[in-house]
């Protein structure tokens, strides 16, 4: 609110004494009492000795309106000065609105120095140009009708659409896409030869059935199948060296078991026979069973499964298979040969395949 020296009419010393009792601007001078202002004024002037004579009330209700006019006139002023402040932020704020960003200026692309473009633009459909006669049976307007485009002025990226269907010109891009990739161009295809029926890749022959599984008609001709006679299994391509092998084992065991005897025998009747006879029999045994250790030894390491590639005629330790011919008391060597050149055919002693040595 305004001061009281900004009141015309009040004398100076009057607005000292105002002040000094208190009242400072001009609403509270307008608000007061006159009465009390009165008796409020005389106290601080008898103190004071400001004016020569106390105010009467009707100065003092005099000053208050006096007063009251300054207080409406300056809230008028103060109501206009809002309005205009108000009125100018408005106009400011109004001018900020309407001012519309400059939008950015796009950057041109000339898409015919690329020769990808120009290559893709090679591929793809042609526009031709409309029968004026056929638009007016469409009812097509001009708006109707996409707009070309300059390749030299182009606003970003451009779509193509390139035709799948055409033949030389879509094989040779693929061709020229593959030879850098570094693919076999001859075994790719496209989705066209899908509905082709062509066959570029011609079925495999059916090869004929390996003699090691296939069993010719005369082999069992009238043997019963639950028959041991019953040749079966895989069939072994060198079944003579099984066949040899199987031979000089039993024969290695029959000259073991005679040398075991003569030595016996020799024990028992030592003081009977002719020394020198003695030594040619004993020497003679010797030699056989040596020979024919080694053939035994030479063959039966040859002779193999074709499965688990083992020597089912030769001595291991480990364990036997559930299905490997064996005699108590005897073994699994000689049942294994006997079979074999009884029956043509042998489970293995190792892995329990059948093997069989006819075809």
């Amino acid at each position: 609110m305004p001061k009281l020296d900004t009141i015309s009419g009040i004398p100076a010393k009057a607005i000292e004494l105002l002040e000094a009792v208190g009242y400072l601007d001009v609403s509270e001078l307008k608000e007061a009492d006159s009465q009390d202002l009165v008796e409020e004024l005389a106290k601080a002037n008898h103190l004071l000795g400001l004016m020569p004579k106390d105010p009467s009330q009707a100065s003092i209700k005099k000053w208050q309106k006096l007063a009251a006019e300054n207080a409406d006139s300056a809230g008028e002023k103060v109501t206009k000065d809002k309005d205009l402040k108000t009125s100018a932020s408005d106009s400011k704020s109004a001018k900020k609105l309407s001012r519309k960003p400059k939008a950015p200026t796009p950057e041109l692309v000339n898409f015919e120095k690329d020769e990808d473009m120009m290559e893709m633009l090679s591929l793809s459909p042609v526009a031709e140009p409309l029968d004026p006669h056929l638009m007016a049976e469409q009812d097509l307007s001009f708006d109707d009708i996409s707009t070309g485009i300059l390749l030299n002025q182009c606003e970003g990226d451009v779509k193509i659409n390139i035709m799948t269907t055409l033949g030389k010109a879509d094989s040779m891009f693929r061709k020229d896409e593959v030879a850098r990739a570094g693919l076999n161009s001859s075994r790719i295809r496209n989705f066209d030869d899908l509905d082709s029926t062509v066959q570029y890749v011609q079925p495999l022959d059916r090869a004929p059935a390996k003699d090691a599984l296939a069993l010719s008609e005369e082999l069992n001709q009238g043997v019963d199948s639950r028959s041991r006679k019953f040749i079966k299994g895989v069939f072994h391509p060198h079944a003579s060296i099984m066949r040899v092998a199987a031979l000089s084992a039993i024969v290695f065991v029959a000259i073991l078991v005679v040398n075991m005897i003569s030595l016996i025998g020799l024990f028992l009747y030592k003081t009977d026979l002719n020394i020198s006879m003695v030594m040619i029999w004993v020497i003679g045994l010797l030699f056989l069973l040596m020979t024919s250790a080694a053939v035994y030894f030479h063959f039966g390491t040859k002779a193999r499964c074709v499965v688990c590639r083992q020597p089912p005629l030769m001595p291991k330790k480990c364990t036997k298979h559930k299905k490997a011919h064996h005699v108590k008391g005897i073994g699994y060597i000689l049942p294994t040969a006997m079979q074999l050149l009884v029956y043509k055919w042998f489970y293995c002693t190792y892995c329990g395949t059948a093997i069989r040595l006819k075809k």
